[in-house]
Formats: structure tokens, sequence, C-alpha cells
């Protein structure tokens, strides 16, 4: 399922690489929805499908990523005062 969001997020890059603005969609000669924003939804509900199956609480993962990295940047910032001359 992992392999899934990948494939997806190649999709975006190749997107990118062919030159098409990263903000628009646009629709291929057999009538496809392409382009980088419909590529990065499709990321978006594999990953959902993935929390449904797994029942991963996507939310409560969320906040607790971003109260870690609030954490290790705080920690960083004052573990790099530590260095400065105090002079």
């Amino acid at each position: 399922m992992i392999a899934l969001c990948h494939s997806e997020l190649s999709e975006a890059l190749e997107e990118v690489r062919k030159g098409r603005e990263i903000y628009k969609n646009y629709y291929s000669e057999d009538g496809k929805l392409e382009g980088v924003p419909s590529e990065l939804a499709d990321v978006v509900i594999r990953i959902l499908d993935i929390c449904g199956y797994y029942n991963i609480n996507l939310q409560q993962a969320i906040i607790e990523k971003t109260n870690s990295i609030k954490r290790e940047n705080l920690s960083m910032v004052n573990s790099s005062n530590s260095f400065k001359n105090p002079t």
C-alpha cells in the first residue's frame, strides 16, 4: 500500500519534469484528470485508505508529530545558542 503512495508521488514528479505548471490540473486526450494537484490528491486518498484499513488515527499522529518537531527545533535552537561566544 505504501508503494502505491510512492507511485503517485512519482507521477507528480513526472508532471513537473514534463514542464507542467505545478498548481494546475488538465485533462489528457482520453479525458483523464492529470497534473500535480491531481496526483497529490491521489497520494492523500491512498494515505487515508491506509489509515482506514489499519485504524490509524491520522489526526492524532499529525498532532504528535507536529509537537515532536517543535520540541526538536527548540532543542536545536537551545543547543546552538550554547555554542555561541559569550563576549
